[in-house]
Order: C-alpha cells, then structure tokens, then sequence
C-alpha cells in the first residue's frame, strides 16, 4: 500500500504507520496459519506471547510460528521413508515461495525425483508417488504444484516430468523453474531430434496452408528457410 498509493498527488510522504500496518499483518497471517495448519497449539503460542514487553508480543508468537513453519525442512525425510517403504527411491528437493499467499503454510514449494533403473518404470512410479504426496487443500492449506521428474543414472529426464496439483499435467515447464536447483539433465538426443524435426514441419505446414489464403512475402520465405534448416539439423542429429 505505501508504494502503490500514490501520496504524492496529495502532495505527502507514504506515513510510515503502513510500514507498522504491514508487519503487523504479516505476524498476524503467520500466527493463524499455524494454529489453522501447524503444530504448535495455543498455549505454546500464548505463552511465547507473554514472555516479554506486551508491545512485542505479536511478534514473539509470529516468530515462534515461523521456526515452526521450518518443519518443512523435515518433509524430505519423511517422504523419503515413506517412499522407501513403498519400494521408491527419491530425492526430495524444498525451497521456499517467495510470495506465499496467505493459505500456503508452510510456504514451500517441492520437487521429487525418482531413481528408475528404466523409463518403463515411470508411469507406476507416478501413480505411487499421486498416493503419498495425496493433499487436502481444505485442511493443511494449499500447495503448489509439486514437480515429479525421473531419474536415470542419477540425471533428471526433463521431458518425462509431470506436476501434480491436485491431478497431473505436463511438466516440462515447472522443471524448467527447478533447473537450478536440480543436477544437469539427462541427455535425450534422439526425442529432441524429433521434436525438432516435428516443430519445423508443423511451421512449414502452416505456411504452405497460408500460402492458399493470401499473398506471401520475403517474411515467409525467411522462416520457410529457418525450418527447412532446422528440419535438416534434426535429421542429422537422428543420424
């Protein structure tokens, strides 16, 4: 509110009791969270409360609530076990969002790779992975997508990944965001050779398709060239 307001068409300086308004808000949100969806009851919280100057007060059990917030630190190893138990072997990747809305407690975002000897693997691994990673936004709170990536010779394969939300979907995109985090992917020559060679023909059927319908130009003719060149490109990569 201070920065998007604009004050100075009133000719004043944003008043710094927003600051206040804002801090006030954010220990308040954290607060609630963990007593809607944490595990700090509260007594824990009350008594963090009232172990010092009551001005503070919001602020200690905000505080308070955000250590407990870490938790999520633990949900790799949890989720490890249980994959572990169920016959999976994963490695479970967290970091925190950066602009949590105020239903997302605790604030993490997640990321499981799963070792396969083979990529037949995969489709079971997914189905077992929907079961354990089964989520209830109407009770912990919500939960972004959740990327699910497999893993041969410990390199994640970008073009098998899916994102779980509360049904999958494609998820070459989420991994793209996790690319920093994730080791180096594992390399797939041959489909990005087609893929490539799909992408050409698909952009020079659509121009031989627009060439019925109008007048075409020096423009066209330019990417007809760039995606007979990339289709040859691909050819000699699938070579």
């Amino acid at each position: 509110m201070r920065d998007e307001e604009r004050w100075h068409l009133i000719g004043q300086d944003p008043p710094d009791v927003l600051d206040h308004l804002v801090r006030n808000l954010a220990d308040l949100h954290a607060v609630l969270a963990e007593l809607a969806g944490g595990t700090l009851g509260p007594k824990k919280l009350t008594a963090a409360a009232r172990s010092g100057p009551s001005a503070q007060a919001l602020t200690r059990a905000a505080d308070l609530a955000r250590r407990a917030a870490a938790r999520a630190d633990a949900l790799p190893l949890k989720l490890q076990s249980t994959a572990r138990a169920a016959g999976i072997r994963v490695s479970v990747y967290t970091r925190p969002v950066s602009d949590p809305d105020s239903t997302e407690w605790p604030a993490a975002k997640l990321a499981v790779g799963v070792e396969l000897a083979e990529l037949t693997q995969w489709p079971t691994a997914v189905e077992q992975l929907c079961s354990l990673l089964k989520h209830d936004p109407g009770s912990p709170g919500s939960r972004r997508a959740v990327l699910l990536v497999p893993f041969v010779d410990g390199k994640p394969v970008r073009l098998m990944a899916q994102q779980l939300q509360t049904t999958l979907w494609p998820g070459t995109g989420l991994f793209d965001a996790w690319s920093t985090e994730l080791p180096e992917g594992h390399p797939t020559p041959l489909t990005d050779a087609a893929i490539g060679a799909h992408e050409a023909l698909q952009c020079l059927s659509v121009l031989a398709h627009l060439a019925t319908l109008r007048d075409t130009d020096a423009r066209h003719q330019n990417t007809a060239d760039e995606a007979v060149a990339h289709f040859q490109q691909a050819g000699r990569q699938a070579g």
